[in-house]
């Protein structure tokens, strides 16, 4: 079980989060990646895995199905904790010229808002 091990569980990891770990700089997520991890490399089973992730982090815990997703994330060979690029056209795009046709819009309107 990962409870009393969360600073070995994050020296094991081979600093995957990319950050030197002690207690103060490591979030509850990246703990919980970590320990899914270690315990993986232990040969702990998903049931195993939920049920010490449920004691050491309680109602912070991670799902049931997102500790399976990230369990066959690393079975195939992730190993950072970075998002993967994602394929197709980005949800929001902020630029300068974006951000000056929406004002130069709000302008606009302001003036037709006042006359």
């Amino acid at each position: 079980m990962c409870v009393g091990r969360t600073l070995h569980c994050e020296t094991s990891a081979v600093n995957m989060a990319g950050v030197q770990p002690n207690e103060s700089n490591v979030s509850v997520s990246v703990r919980q990646w970590i320990c899914v991890w270690f315990e993986m490399q232990l040969g702990k089973s998903w049931r195993d895995i939920v049920a010490d992730l449920s004691v050491a982090f309680g109602a912070e815990g991670l799902k049931n199905s997102q500790i399976c997703h990230l369990m066959q994330q690393f079975r195939e060979g992730r190993t950072q904790m970075a998002d993967m690029p994602r394929s197709g056209r980005p949800r929001t795009v902020q630029t300068d010229a974006n951000i000056n046709n929406v004002r130069m819009a709000i302008e606009t309107r302001r003036k037709d808002w006042s006359a």
